[in-house]
């Protein structure tokens, strides 16, 4: 049996009598394709592509010859999106400092209102030991008066 896999013109996969031949597949689809046979005696194969990515998306079609048989059989394939590597980690990354910045913010503002309610409540006794002080200061006396002789 000879199994095929293309997508438009180009070979993805081919299993010809049970073996792999990877040498005339496309470079993009070397060792990220596999056809699993463990179903062949019911008529069934499995054709795995791993890693896909966005430039994996089209239409594929699978080709079954065997001496008394041939038949074909056509997917569309569409890949929304992935991300690599870096750029979940550069995503990580930025939610982490924004984080960040939020707690330092939110401790920031939380400090500055417990100080300033510290301020604001002072004890009655130490008032009044307050206005004791500035009136023992008390303010420049300016006394207007003529000499005692002249």
């Amino acid at each position: 049996m000879d199994v095929k896999w293309k997508r438009n013109q180009t070979l993805v996969h081919r299993f010809p009598n049970g073996e792999k031949l990877e040498e005339s597949q496309e470079t993009v689809f070397q060792r990220r394709t596999e056809l699993q046979t463990h179903d062949v005696a019911e008529g069934k194969v499995t054709w795995r592509l791993q890693q896909v990515q966005v430039p994996d998306s089209g239409s594929y079609t699978c080709y079954v010859q065997s001496p008394e048989n041939y038949d074909e059989a056509h997917i569309k394939l569409r890949v929304a999106g992935n991300f690599s590597t870096s750029q979940k980690t550069r995503i990580i990354m930025i939610v982490v400092v924004f984080l960040v910045v939020l707690g330092l913010l939110v401790t920031f503002l939380l400090c500055s209102r417990k100080r300033k309610n510290q301020r604001m409540v002072i004890d009655p006794a130490q008032k009044k030991n307050e206005k004791k002080s500035r009136d023992q200061q008390g303010s420049p006396i300016l006394s207007w008066g003529a000499p005692a002789s002249l």
